[in-house]
C-alpha cells in the first residue's frame, strides 16, 4: 500500500472498477505547485458527455493581478484513459 500526503494544489483522477473500491487507473490534472501562483485548488466537479470527461475547479491564485480566484477546466478523453 502506498500512502501520499496530498498538497491543496493537487487534484488527480482516480478511476475505479464499476461498485467497487479498487483502483484502476490514476492520472494527475495538476500539481499548482508546479505553477508557482497557485495556492489551493479546490470544490472539484466532473460531468462525462459523449465521451469526453469535463473537470473543473476553483482555483485560488497569490498573484495581485490574478484577482485571487479562477477556475481550472480539464478536457479528458476517457479513450485515452
Amino acid at each position: 500500500t502506498t500512502v501520499r500526503r496530498l498538497k491543496p494544489t493537487l487534484i488527480a483522477l482516480v478511476c475505479v472498477i464499476n461498485g467497487e473500491l479498487k483502483f484502476m487507473k490514476e492520472k494527475l490534472l495538476i500539481d499548482g505547485e508546479a505553477t508557482q501562483d497557485m495556492i489551493m485548488c479546490h470544490y472539484p466537479a466532473a460531468i462525462e458527455f459523449d465521451g469526453m470527461l469535463y473537470v473543473i475547479a476553483t482555483a485560488s491564485y497569490k498573484r495581485e493581478d490574478l484577482k485571487s480566484r479562477g477556475a481550472v477546466l480539464f478536457t479528458i478523453d476517457l479513450k485515452n484513459l
